[in-house]
């Protein structure tokens, strides 16, 4: 006779294991079943934050909602019932000790994120949670009399309530390889293409690749594309192939090849940069125009790009025989410089996920599939997806623990 769980998690990542932590009855006898298709639980967490780990944001529920893109109403209730407050006290009660950094990073004591790996394993084996490793889900199937049929193989698993903690498709080497969807989709639940989030942008300007290494810090700039455009900001960094840091990584989920970028190089918007000139040539006639723009722009690298588009001769033309139409030219570049992506950073390099089961899917108040009684879904196999800061750590998290709350409270017997 095959043996009934209270709840089947799949997949032994941040929500899989945190769900399962949670669900799991220490008194009673094994209710949670955790299937893994590989042979160890949390390896997408262990490379988080370059191995450090940092899981959540120090911040209130209001502040913190805002970094998830379009879907900030949608978090917004599992936000609120696991703050980054509650969730740093519940690592402290496991033997986790935090520390945050400056700029609101949370992160272990111990900067490892194995540690934070290994106080969930423990707890959640504490707690009565059984592993089963090495199984790759086929098919889950709905049955008659309520509860869920889960395929492996051979091997067939029943319960009263599933969690879809899949992941979504980057670092796929990781385990993560968007299959969660197929299975989703087979329940009839509508997704969206994933695509690569929180990933560089590639280009073909070489005069910006000379940049490689240049940071603009807070940097404004413009994304535009044929569905319009949207101001960003953030921390911007040149490489030898393209744009990342901050500023890119969190706008690339709105962002595709062909699409535009408008950098601006100067703390002034086209006005004031334009009246700043204009200042300039009748305070200072007699300045070469390289000079002028080396007090403008924000780093020395910066003025030596516009000095290599304007050309040696045309730098050393003085302020009072600066031209209209050069004077533009030189607003344009400093505040709207246009660069055309040709390729965004592959899911395979990305550090997140943007797409997944569509949120129209889901009860944002208990994670559970409208349609499906006892189906729920949690992190990144959901259509939802943080900015850098421990923003994609903190909703798997989140949404595994509401989901756990959520279905123990409507337990189908």
């Amino acid at each position: 006779m095959t043996l009934t769980y209270d709840w089947i998690v799949i997949g032994a990542g941040a929500a899989g294991l945190f769900a399962a932590a949670r669900a799991a009855d220490a008194a009673g006898p094994p209710s949670v079943l955790v299937l893994e298709r590989g042979t160890r639980a949390g390896r997408k967490v262990l490379i988080s934050g370059a191995g450090q780990c940092n899981f959540t944001h120090a911040e209130s529920v209001a502040d913190m909602v805002r970094h998830y893109g379009d879907k900030k109403n949608f978090v917004r209730h599992a936000i609120g019932k696991l703050d980054a407050e509650a969730l740093i006290q519940y690592f402290d009660a496991l033997g986790l000790p935090s520390v945050v950094r400056p700029d609101g990073k949370v992160f272990p004591a111990s900067f490892a994120a194995a540690d934070l790996v290994e106080a969930l394993l423990q707890e959640a084996k504490r707690r009565g949670v059984r592993f089963e490793f090495n199984q790759f889900v086929e098919k889950i199937m709905p049955m008659v009399e309520g509860g869920y049929t889960v395929a492996c193989g051979d091997q067939t698993y029943r319960a009263h309530k599933v969690l879809l903690a899949c992941g979504g498709s980057s670092y796929p080497m990781t385990g993560s390889d968007g299959s969660g969807l197929r299975l989703a989709a087979d329940l009839g639940l509508e997704t969206v293409p994933q695509r690569p989030a929180l990933a560089p942008v590639y280009h073909n300007d070489r005069a910006l690749h000379k940049l490689a290494g240049v940071v603009i810090p807070g940097a404004t700039f413009k994304y535009r594309d044929s569905e319009g455009v949207r101001p960003l900001t953030g921390d911007l960094l040149f490489t030898h192939t393209g744009l990342s840091g901050p500023g890119i990584l969190d706008g690339s989920r709105w962002m595709k090849a062909g699409g535009l970028l408008e950098l601006s190089f100067t703390a002034l918007d086209a006005a004031a940069f334009e009246q700043a000139l204009l200042d300039a040539a009748s305070a200072h006639g007699t300045r070469q125009l390289s000079t002028v723009i080396r007090g403008l722009v924000l780093t020395r690298s910066l003025s030596e790009l516009f000095e290599g588009h304007l050309g040696e001769e045309a730098c050393k033309i003085t302020m009072a025989s600066l031209s209209k139409a050069m004077r533009q030219q030189m607003v344009k570049l400093a505040t709207a410089y246009e660069v055309r992506i040709t390729a965004m950073g592959a899911l395979r390099s990305a550090m997140a996920t943007a797409g997944g089961v569509s949120t129209r899917e889901v009860v944002g108040r208990t994670m559970m599939a409208k349609q499906l009684p006892g189906l729920y879904l949690a992190g990144e196999i959901l259509d939802v997806d943080g900015d850098t800061g421990g923003y994609n750590l903190h909703w798997a998290f989140a949404s595994a623990a509401l989901a756990a709350a959520s279905g123990n409270d409507t337990v189908v017997k």
